[in-house]
């Protein structure tokens, strides 16, 4: 006699005891199949727990799950009953593990369609059409929620049914639970003061606690997918004309930084800017003048941290007398000018030590940032230095490009500004003789650099420690404080390649030929006699 999986499920909690028991509030039954779960190339899979002896009018009720998954969002999960199907979640989670303890409930504060992995506690079920492709057919019949249930007959089968919809991981069902007549959710903690924005805490410069743990969404979240994130908000006023800065840096979650003209409409906003936090720089604010900040999470992430407002007085960015107009107009998309490794084949403009170039830049939020690459050549062992201003907060790099094919690039010096400060420097000491690369552009993608419109400008200069002309002539090549035959004869041997005598930094090719020969040896042989340096 062929036996179906239902059936034999049911057959087996019976074998194993599985019966309801007695709660302070009402009777659970549990079933405990360690079930596999297996991804989409698999079928679909079912368990069932025959209830006896429970109410015979359900008036509440709750079901807990408890599921190893290693990517939530791939399950769908329905409960089936008497022709009817709860869908309780579908493709919720996201890249998240496991279900622990998560009991759908209707009195719960929380949707499972706004919760995060691992999902303990409790949720209130997504309910309606499940949108059902499983290879086990539910029925037609979808319910809103658990309510639905109530006035029946608890008595009989139940089933739960779950499908894998997205290939590459498995998973268990553990175990799962019914629940007649639940212990009720605690009632939810209140929502922080400053949750909706008309009622956005006033505050002045300085760091203050925050805690989005309660507060409920409101918006707008116009970057880090933080539209529907939980937020609390402040309404600063600066005590300082200039610049101010906003930032949640040092918090404990992924936030998201936003200032808003007023309530529901979005000036500015920056998801990373300090590793998972945030910072906004605004050029220019006023003193007495109340600005309306939102604090939230990244995709619903929500938790506590602190929120730092400062102005002070700004430094003007300053153009240069004059320098080398950058040879790419601004706007240039795509850049195949001065991309460096973002285009192919890799493209560079030249620059040379005590050269001034003089460049723009710009940013399409969230899709697009000029990155502007300049090539320069060191004859010798030496340092580097680039100084300059920008209107918006860039990063300015020294680098060395080793393999464009691999993204292969060392960063050797980083320089920053900010918007109350407009001026970098990044230096680099003790560099090789080689081919190295300048580079600058906005330290993200939702800065405000528009062409036209005084936010693109910025200028950098690039000097070497030993001057534009090159290493100084210094023919105490061995550094013992004399020059004399013995320098020649350390000098002799560092061409034969024994550089061993040579002091520290002193480069071999004393004429700077770029070649390590025995011309250098006579060139130092004549200055040691008594003529000028080379």
């Amino acid at each position: 006699m062929m036996i179906s999986r239902s059936r034999a499920a049911a057959c087996l909690a019976a074998v194993a005891g599985l019966a309801g028991f007695n709660t302070a509030y009402g009777q659970q039954y549990t079933s405990s199949p360690s079930l596999a779960i297996p991804d989409s190339v698999g079928p679909s899979v079912q368990d069932t727990i025959t209830v006896t002896g429970g109410p015979t009018s359900i008036m509440d009720m709750a079901v807990t799950i408890n599921i190893t998954h290693t990517w939530d969002a791939d399950l769908d999960i329905v409960l089936v009953r008497n022709g009817q199907t709860l869908h309780l979640t579908s493709d919720n989670g996201g890249s998240g593990d496991n279900f622990v303890d998560t009991r759908f409930i209707d009195a719960a504060a929380t949707s499972i369609t706004t919760g995060a992995a691992p999902f303990t506690g409790d949720y209130r079920p997504e309910g309606g059409n499940p949108g059902w492709t499983g290879t086990i057919v539910i029925p037609g019949v979808f319910l809103a929620d658990l309510a639905g249930f109530n006035g029946q007959d608890a008595n009989g089968a139940w089933d739960l049914v779950i499908d894998d919809d997205a290939g590459g991981d498995v998973g268990t069902l553990n175990s799962w639970t019914l629940d007649f007549d639940p212990v009720p959710p605690p009632p939810p903690p209140p929502p922080p003061p400053n949750d909706a924005c008309a009622d956005a805490e006033p505050v002045g410069d300085g760091a203050f606690a925050f805690d989005t743990t309660t507060a409920t969404p409101e918006g707008p979240g116009a970057c880090g997918a933080s539209a529907a994130s939980p937020d609390v908000f402040f309404l600063w006023t600066p005590t300082t004309t200039g610049c101010g800065v906003i930032e949640t840096c040092g918090s404990g979650f992924d936030t998201v930084l936003e200032v808003l003209s007023v309530c529901g409409t979005s000036l500015n906003c920056n998801d990373d800017a300090c590793g998972l936090q945030s910072r906004i720089e605004l050029p220019s604010v006023t003193a007495g003048t109340p600005i309306l900040v939102r604090v939230s999470g990244f995709n619903a992430a929500a938790g506590a941290g602190t929120v730092t407002f400062t102005s002070s007085p700004s430094t003007p960015y300053t153009p240069p007398g004059s320098g080398t107009t950058e040879a790419e107009a601004c706007g240039n998309d795509p850049d195949t000018i001065n991309a460096g490794c973002n285009s192919t084949p890799p493209s560079y403009l030249p620059i040379a030590c005590g050269e001034t170039i003089i460049g723009t830049t710009f940013v399409i939020p969230n899709t697009t940032r000029d990155t502007d690459w300049f090539s320069f050549t060191l004859g010798a062992t030496d340092s580097v230095t680039v100084t300059g201003q920008a209107q918006i907060p860039v990063n300015a790099y020294i680098m060395r490009v080793n393999d464009c094919a691999t993204f292969d690039i060392t960063i050797l010096a980083t320089g920053n500004n900010t918007s109350c400060n407009p001026g970098f420097t990044a230096t680099a000491a003790d560099l090789p003789a080689g081919d190295y690369v300048f580079f600058i552009a906005s330290t993200n993608f939702t800065n405000v650099a528009v062409c036209g419109t005084g936010t693109e400008n910025w200028w950098a200069t690039l000097t070497f420690g030993n001057g534009c002309g090159g290493a100084p002539c210094d023919p105490d090549v061995n550094q013992d404080g004399n020059v004399d035959q013995d320098d020649i004869a350390c000098l002799a041997q560092a061409v034969a390649g024994n550089p061993g005598c040579l002091g520290g930094g002193v480069d071999p090719d004393f004429n700077q030929d770029g070649n390590v020969d025995q011309d250098d040896i006579s060139t130092l042989e004549q200055v040691v006699a008594g003529s000028p340096c080379p």
